[in-house]
């Protein structure tokens, strides 16, 4: 596995990559002859990029570097993009619900997000709403 270095850049033979003025980059090139998106065969990365990109509305940019950085493969490359767009979406609520809950009961809302995340990591089958409702018990009620 040769690497070549001539001043800021370097050049991997075997990886493809290559580093220039500190920042790392990936070409496109795998060596696949068929890929695979959830079962559907493409004999080319544009038609299976295509494909992924129009099917699970992800930006092909994205979904590029989702695809190098799951090793190559666009099953696992849209189930984390799918799964970070789910994890925002569960922190807005959050976010929304406990400010909500704060100014309603004169609360500071670090605090009332901060507690909501501990009970729910205590007990995963708690919702928001839940430990919302535990904390209004058990702080401000009292």
């Amino acid at each position: 596995m040769p690497v070549w270095c001539w001043g800021k850049s370097c050049i991997s033979e075997s990886l493809y990559s290559f580093e220039a003025y500190g920042l790392k980059h990936r070409v496109h090139f795998v060596q696949n002859e068929v890929f695979l998106v959830f079962g559907e065969k493409f004999n080319s990365f544009r038609n299976a990029l295509e494909h992924a990109h129009k099917s699970y509305k992800i930006p092909k940019a994205k979904l590029i570097e989702l695809f190098n950085e799951h090793h190559y493969c666009f099953d696992t490359a849209i189930n984390s993009f799918h799964e970070t767009q789910t994890r925002k979406l569960i922190d807005k609520k959050l976010r929304i619900l406990c400010t909500d809950f704060a100014l309603q009961h004169k609360q500071n809302s670090k605090l009332v997000m901060h507690t909501v995340e501990l009970y729910c990591n205590q007990d995963n089958t708690l919702t928001i709403e839940m430990a919302l409702a535990k904390v209004y018990q058990y702080i401000i009620a009292k």
